[in-house]
């Protein structure tokens, strides 16, 4: 029927193309969908399968105010013409996936060549702030995000610390609550799933001290990992967003990781 959704073992009926000559007295039509159509100025329709092998992937459809005769000809000219549009959408969706992959594994490239400069590079840092800056950089960098902030825990206290960040938002010292954070407690329950928040002004496992710091900087996204020793979490990695147009999820942080 016209309009309907057309379910997985219906496509075989769909195969073949779709020919109204005359919209009026075509046996095929429901009174429903002849009024539908001739409601639209409809006289006469050709709807044209778009085809991967035998998946259908989208449908074609030429109109005419008024009838038209279809021959044989004109039929097999249009079911061509959709072949070939969907090879082209198929091809388009291809190229797409295949960018998409590229991105990530040049995303992936740059963090694991940033990390192994980092390892390498641990005897040339003077201090534990040089190397966590380079470290938040590396990470902000390889991830592709807009500010990286790396938060340790006060040992037997109840908050944490910012003690670097990428690029620099003045966060450096800012407290961290960490004892009664619902984002610490998810964070210490599945420590290898990172914590994702979308909407950081109004989610509620965000504590309002930690809230009022990430607002300060602007992000609007957030993805935090915990740091863990000896599978004590000692810290956290923060990984921020300002643009409500880009999002974070679970493959693609596990994946990056």
């Amino acid at each position: 029927r016209l309009g309907r959704a057309i379910s997985a073992d219906e496509v075989p009926a769909a195969i073949e193309a779709l020919c109204v000559p005359d919209v009026a007295t075509d046996a095929f039509l429901t009174p429903e969908e002849r009024d539908k159509l001739q409601g639209r100025g409809i006289g006469a329709l050709l709807a044209i399968p778009l085809l991967v092998g035998e998946r259908l992937i989208g449908v074609v459809d030429f109109r005419n105010p008024q009838p038209t005769a279809m021959p044989q000809a004109l039929v097999r000219s249009m079911r061509s013409l959709g072949d070939q549009i969907a090879i082209v959408f198929e091809n388009q969706s291809l190229l797409r996936e295949a960018q998409a992959n590229a991105n990530q594994l040049t995303l992936q490239v740059r963090l694991l060549q940033g990390l192994n400069r980092l390892s390498s590079g641990m005897s040339g840092f003077k201090t534990e702030r040089e190397l966590l800056n380079y470290a938040a950089e590396t990470l902000k960098t390889g991830l592709n995000v807009d500010h990286v902030g790396i938060a340790l825990f006060e040992p037997r206290e109840d908050h944490g610390m910012v003690v670097s960040e990428y690029p620099d938002h003045k966060a450096v010292g800012s407290r961290i609550e960490t004892r009664n954070s619902a984002m610490i407690q998810a964070l210490r329950a599945e420590p290898e799933k990172p914590f994702i928040a979308e909407n950081v002004p109004n989610n509620p496992m965000i504590e309002p001290e930690t809230r009022a710091v990430l607002e300060q900087i602007g992000v609007v996204g957030l993805m935090v990992m915990a740091l863990n020793i000896s599978d004590q979490m000692v810290g956290t990695v923060g990984f921020d967003l300002y643009d409500d147009d880009r999002h974070f999820d679970f493959v693609t942080a596990r994946d990056r990781m």
